[in-house]
């Protein structure tokens, strides 16, 4: 399993100006010299509490690569919460046996479960995970949203 952020939103939970007043900096509103070391810990300070609480507090695009599907309808679990609960949020691309390219399932033969943590992708009633998948290591790459930046 390789699991990576492929694209993280620009806005931090913290803005500039409320860490300046938590922090009680001395220097004037307009004194912008430190102001690139301190949105640095901003970033920094996020990403600690992100990976100690394994959760995303900004939005993130993840990539989820997997050498195959789990059982005919086992769910895939989807690490980082909360999940983007919009279904153009989630791709699942495949490497196919026909010709060996990749096929992207269907999000109308899906369902996305994002109120679980973590969250988790299955298929929907009456569908199972595609039969035709390739045994490799990188067989399927599951791309998705997930963030919330409104839990700070």
């Amino acid at each position: 399993m390789i699991f990576r952020v492929t694209a993280t939103e620009s806005t931090e939970p913290v803005t500039l100006a409320e860490a300046k007043l938590w922090i009680r900096h001395g220097l004037a509103s307009s004194d912008t010299s430190e102001d690139a070391m301190i949105s640095g810990m901003i970033s920094a300070a996020r990403e600690i509490a992100e990976e100690r609480c394994k959760r995303s507090f900004v939005n993130h695009t993840y990539s989820l690569v997997l050498d195959g599907f789990p059982g005919s309808t086992e769910p895939i679990k989807l690490p980082r919460p909360p999940i983007s609960s919009s279904a153009t949020d989630l791709t699942i691309t495949y490497y196919n046996t026909t010709d060996g390219l990749t096929t992207t399932i269907p999000t109308t033969a899906l369902t996305v479960d994002h109120l679980s943590e973590p969250g988790k992708v299955a298929p929907s009633y009456g569908n199972e995970w595609p039969a035709d998948a390739i045994d490799r290591p990188d067989a399927i790459t599951i791309t998705y949203k997930a963030g919330d930046n409104s839990v700070c």
